[in-house]
């Protein structure tokens, strides 16, 4: 996922291919120089598989999802977890986040086809 201004591009992984228990990260590049910019964000302890990540329209907040369907979501600027919820879906995936044009309600799309509603409340 972009960043609002499109000054950042946002990507979830973390496969370690050295071997071993390995966290899933999320990864931010530079989009002029496509280094990456500061250290990735940690979303869970072990790689759990690749999913979502999406920021609101305003930079403020990212929100990525895990394997074991969970939603998190933080503050962009100092990377504080700010919120997070457990999507019930058949199979607890989430493959899909998306912020509406405000940045207070986020959606989220479970691999079963089931689409949630999540309010969203910042902590400042």
């Amino acid at each position: 996922a972009f960043s609002a201004d499109g000054r950042q591009l946002m990507v979830q992984g973390g496969l370690d291919f050295a071997g071993g228990p390995s966290p899933t990260l999320a990864v931010f590049f530079d989009t002029a120089t496509w280094t990456p910019v500061n250290e990735p964000l940690r979303i869970n302890d072990e790689y759990l598989g690749d999913s979502a990540i999406t920021s609101s329209p305003d930079g403020r907040l990212l929100a990525a999802t895990s394997a074991d369907g969970r939603v998190d979501v933080w503050r962009a600027a100092d990377r504080t977890l700010v919120g997070h919820a457990f999507v019930p879906t058949s199979d607890d995936r989430v493959t899909a986040l998306a912020f509406t044009a405000d940045g207070r309600t986020l959606f989220s799309g479970g691999a079963d086809g089931t689409v949630r509603e999540h309010a969203v409340a910042t902590r400042t």
